[in-house]
């Protein structure tokens, strides 16, 4: 087993309710992420800390990537997905939940089994409330959806017309103590309420986005069964399974993994994601994608570390920013935002909220 799935409990076991709304106003984000995101380097911090990087858009400070070069096919990966997805009724697709970049593949892959009539977006991370009336994602509708790339991503599949399915069980019954038991306990909890899904939806094809590896059609070498394994032998359905967190790509783009030069791993596609790199401490992706870098003279060199973030001037508290920075003292850092009218606020452990918001524009 992986040991990035026992990093998304210890970050994940704070996600089974919304954040409580108090007469304060409440942090940017929950108490576990600022406290990983501000903390030192420990050692066996198991991916917690790169985590709350992703949510603070600190990418930059995760450390070096290790995960190994594949050799890729030429072909699309988009297209060779959507080709394979072809008398599936579900198409799994993981995450690595340091890495943002990952959710903004998944948007543009929704996108295109949209059009293949997909129609469920199942997420694990999401509350039983999610899809709210409102066009904004809410900090109350999941848990890594409070992370800006992946609340664009609910953004787009909810103007897309995809139905949310939240899925996942983190209730495991108090008698249970030993951890490979809960975990066990919640891939078949999973597996259950996608089943639930399908049933009550008999026509519909559904997206699922999970993380790491309850993508796993087979288990690892004394691994337990996941959740796509236990799906598809409670339904008979054979999902189609897409890893992103295994591999990188040697050059610059998404490529497919050549199968024939991998070992097997119970998946059907592997995916090799660029490796990132950075302008001006921000991922140069989202640069590429046309989101702009602005700086803000306020967010220059603060004496302590500061998170921003920057909302679209329409859009309430509660609603997650379009972009979250922490920058620490010495640090100039810029916000990345597509045109538009925004506010920037910030916050500290030291100081709270900021007393008023900066209004600008991106053009």
């Amino acid at each position: 087993m992986r040991a990035a799935v026992f990093a998304v409990a210890l970050l994940a076991a704070c996600a089974s309710a919304p954040t409580p709304q108090t007469g304060e106003r409440a942090p940017p984000l929950p108490p576990p992420i600022i406290d990983a995101a501000l903390a030192p380097a420990r050692e066996n911090d198991g991916g917690t800390r790169a985590q709350a990087f992703g949510f603070v858009g600190r990418e930059d400070l995760a450390g070096p990537d290790y995960r190994p070069v594949c050799a890729g096919l030429s072909v699309d990966p988009i297209t060779e997905i959507v080709r394979q997805s072809a008398g599936h009724r579900v198409v799994i697709i993981n995450e690595a939940h340091d890495a943002p970049r990952d959710r903004a593949f998944i948007a543009d892959l929704a996108t295109a089994l949209r059009r293949e009539g997909f129609s469920i977006y199942a997420a694990e991370t999401l509350f039983p409330r999610t899809g709210a009336t409102h066009n904004w994602p809410s900090i109350n509708e999941g848990w890594y959806t409070r992370e800006p790339i992946f609340a664009q991503l609910l953004r787009q599949t909810r103007s897309e017309g995809w139905r949310f399915g939240p899925y996942d069980d983190m209730s495991t019954p108090s008698e249970m103590t030993d951890a490979a038991e809960q975990m066990a306990y919640r891939e078949t909890r999973q597996a259950e309420n996608l089943q639930a899904l399908l049933t009550a939806n008999p026509d519909a094809r559904m997206l699922v986005h999970v993380g790491y590896d309850h993508l796993l059609e087979t288990p690892e070498e004394g691994g337990l069964a996941m959740m796509a394994e236990r799906l598809r032998a409670s339904t008979s359905l054979d999902p189609l399974t897409i890893d992103q967190t295994r591999n990188v790509a040697s050059g610059d783009r998404y490529v497919v993994c050549d199968p024939s030069r991998l070992a097997p791993a119970g998946i059907d596609i592997r995916l090799g994601s660029p490796r990132l790199t950075f302008a001006d401490g921000r991922p140069a992706w989202r640069q590429a994608a046309g989101q702009k870098p602005v700086y803000l003279a306020a967010m220059a060199n603060p004496s302590v570390p500061t998170i921003w973030e920057a909302r679209r001037a329409d859009e309430p508290n509660d609603a997650v920013p379009i972009d979250r920075i922490m920058i620490r003292s010495g640090e100039r850092l810029p916000f990345l935002l597509p045109p538009g009218r925004y506010r920037a606020e910030s916050w500290s452990v030291e100081n709270g909220w900021s007393a008023s918001p900066i209004q600008f524009r991106v053009e």
